[in-house]
């Protein structure tokens, strides 16, 4: 059997199903992607040590620049093929990143651990719901990164309340960090309006940035956001700004 080609083109070079979706590896000009189902959206760009990607994994890799102290305590919600992780061992070479990704699917991570290069160093990925995770982990982290999807487009229902939120807040280490990653048409959509509103009712502190043309950005704090830091910390620089209400 042939797999279904990608409707933007491109050449398969992988595909297989899961319980949760059908997966492809594509190499589509001069990326290698992860695609789910249809392919209406990217899930994971492999790194290229020779070509990094852009886009919103590389706003979201640049965020242990906010963290001075080492070592960086990262929890990656959504690992899928590992982008952001890969990125930010390449961003901070010399910085001592303690990274844990949590990927609801097994078979993400096998087929891209076939078919993407390796990040610099080995780190830990746990295969469970990314709430259940949070809820059994007692350990606190400087950086929560939320970046789990369903359906290609949409965030799980589960991972968009103000309980989920309040659970995070309550795993952050002093000075820690929260980045969501939110998939919406502009910064003024109702739906990243909404969302940004859930999570100011749970951080005092809030900044909303945009990434791509669908990836909106929301970073929140239980301390002050330096919004000039964020700005200098992107690769390459965004448009941030603070955010108390949306």
């Amino acid at each position: 059997d042939h797999p279904q080609p990608w409707f933007l083109g491109g050449t398969v070079v992988a595909a297989t199903e899961s319980p949760y979706q059908h997966l492809r590896i594509i190499d589509h000009d001069d990326d290698r992607l992860l695609v789910f189902n249809e392919g209406l959206g990217v899930q994971s760009v492999a790194v290229d040590p020779e070509r990094l990607p852009g886009g919103y994994a590389a706003v979201i890799a640049a965020m242990p620049a906010l963290i001075p102290d080492d070592p960086v305590r990262v929890l990656v919600l959504g690992n899928a093929g590992g982008t952001i992780a890969n990125l930010m061992q390449r961003f901070f070479p010399n910085r001592e990143l303690a990274i844990t990704g949590v990927e609801l699917d097994p078979k993400v991570t096998a087929i891209t651990a076939t078919h993407f290069p390796p990040p610099l160093r080995p780190y830990p990925i746990v295969h469970a719901d990314s709430r259940v995770f949070v809820q059994q982990s007692s350990e606190r982290f400087d950086l929560i990164v939320v970046d789990a999807y369903t359906n290609q487009l949409t965030i799980p229902p589960h991972l968009v309340t103000q309980e989920f939120y309040t659970l995070l807040a309550s795993r952050l280490a002093p000075g820690g960090i929260v980045v969501a990653n939110v998939n919406a048409p502009s910064m003024e959509s109702p739906l990243f309006r909404t969302m940004v509103q859930t999570v100011a009712d749970v951080f005092p502190h809030v900044a909303v940035g945009s990434a791509g043309s669908w990836n909106r950005l929301i970073v929140a704090s239980e301390t002050p956001i330096v919004v000039d830091r964020l700005r200098s910390a992107s690769f390459p620089p965004r448009v941030w700004r603070s955010s108390r209400n949306p």
